[in-house]
């Protein structure tokens, strides 16, 4: 019997719920212990690539999309269940660690693992980022674009930028500096 997609397996949902509930605890946790400001977090925001946004909300839609789950494992075809919750979840904490390493490179320009060299604002965002597209349910709304929008403007838009730095990129206005 063919499922819904509309249908939402509550098995996943609380597997879901319960790893974005401890991550964000981990999240809260670590801006406790360093000096963060609110101005950090809005001023990251507002520094993320309009590209690397409109990502964040397709990953998030291509996340919490089951019919994806399922086309995804018959490709693979390591999985001969495609109902098996705890792999759903462990693709959607897959998908949410890359994202936050791209994430990460989009908003340092650089690829380091050194995490003592990062800024805090810059890491607390690309965690809460990609805590966004493993929480379960958020695939209808584009929250994302709405904190980012919220921030530009808060920023008087002085931070926009539509690519992040691409090596070999030359300069251009929007790609690796700021649109103005």
């Amino acid at each position: 019997m063919a499922r819904n997609i509309f249908q939402t397996n509550y098995k996943v949902w609380i597997l879901k719920t319960i790893a974005v509930s401890v991550a964000l605890g981990a999240v809260f946790w670590y801006s406790s212990t360093v000096s963060v400001t609110m101005n950090d977090i809005v001023t990251t925001i507002a520094k993320t690539p309009l590209v690397i946004v409109i990502l964040i909300e397709l990953i998030d839609k291509f996340v919490d999309m089951k019919d994806v789950y399922a086309k995804m494992y018959i490709r693979i075809g390591t999985v001969e269940d495609i109902d098996n919750s705890y792999k759903q979840v462990g693709l959607a904490l897959l998908m949410a660690f890359l994202a936050f390493l791209g994430i990460l490179w989009a908003l340092t320009g650089t690829f380091t693992l050194s995490l003592g060299t990062l800024s805090p604002g810059v890491l607390i965002v690309s965690a809460l980022y990609a805590i966004y597209i493993l929480a379960p349910e958020t695939g209808d709304d584009e929250l994302i674009l709405f904190f980012w929008i919220g921030a530009t403007i808060a920023t008087g838009g002085q931070y926009i930028m539509l690519l992040p730095p691409i090596p070999g990129l030359p300069e251009m206005p929007g790609v690796g500096t700021t649109l103005f």
